[in-house]
């Protein structure tokens, strides 16, 4: 019985206290409003799923009155999501093709590079990207190839361009590997295979007589309004560099 008093005499003081209670409402429902905001801003911002359902709680957050308190970073993360929805979790060429067409918009991608900073393809509009995807930091063939890149860095500016190279290691393996080497070059961090898939060149290969899954070395050419126009796989790493700079005239 006494349980029953003390509730019910809460429950008249609220009810005496409307006010009150329509704060207690907003404070939960703004607080609601912005953690979901919050958690579909970093689904499309950092982890790269663009799924349709993230980029629909992006929009109804946007579209249905709801005071956002980062409305630069959702805005972001819309555009992001429209104009890459493949990328990260979403469809993938593992689940109906490649991606990849010369003469079409390069798909984009949402990578951290050495200094754990986010790195998107627009981020380069303007330029010539040289994207190399290359399978392992610190290997005798990838060595090679990103000293080679290092060693022809000014020539690549001089033509417009800007290399930026992708393997599937950790941002870690990423800081040791130009630390070691000296190397000037982005470098980003795909693990979980997000621009490796999109432009498919995550294939079979044949490691001491045994055939593995991992990247193979591919390097793509696009123009300063982002569209594809040339793609090079299983790239031999003699010569490959002076090719590019060739290309690029």
């Amino acid at each position: 019985m006494r349980w029953g008093r003390c509730i019910a005499v809460a429950v008249c003081q609220l009810e005496c206290k409307p006010s009150r209670l329509e704060q207690i409402y907003e404070s939960i429902r703004d607080f609601l409003h912005y953690a979901l905001e919050v958690f579909a801003s970093i689904l499309v911002n950092r982890v790269g799923a663009l799924e349709g359902w993230s980029v629909l709680l992006l929009s109804l957050l946007s579209g249905r009155g709801v005071k956002l308190r980062c409305p630069e970073y959702v805005a972001s993360g819309l555009s992001v999501a429209r104009s890459a929805p493949m990328i990260g979790y979403g469809p993938s060429v593992k689940n109906g093709g490649s991606m990849v067409e010369i003469g079409k918009e390069a798909p984009s991608f949402i990578l951290e590079d050495s200094e754990s900073q986010l790195v998107k393809l627009e981020d380069f509009r303007g330029k010539k990207v040289v994207l190399w995807f290359y399978p392992k930091d610190d290997t005798p063939g990838c060595t090679k190839e990103a000293c080679e890149f290092r060693d022809a860095k000014s020539d690549f500016e001089a033509a417009g361009a800007v290399v930026v190279g992708i393997s599937p290691d950790e941002v870690s393996s990423h800081q040791r590997f130009r630390k070691k080497y000296d190397l000037p070059l982005i470098l980003l961090a795909d693990p979980k295979r997000q621009a490796i898939d999109a432009y498919d060149v995550w294939r079979k290969k044949n490691s001491g007589g045994k055939t593995v899954m991992g990247v193979e070395r591919s390097t793509f050419l696009i123009d300063e309004q982002g569209v594809l126009i040339d793609e090079k796989r299983q790239v031999m790493v003699d010569g490959h560099v002076e090719e590019m700079l060739a290309q690029l005239g």
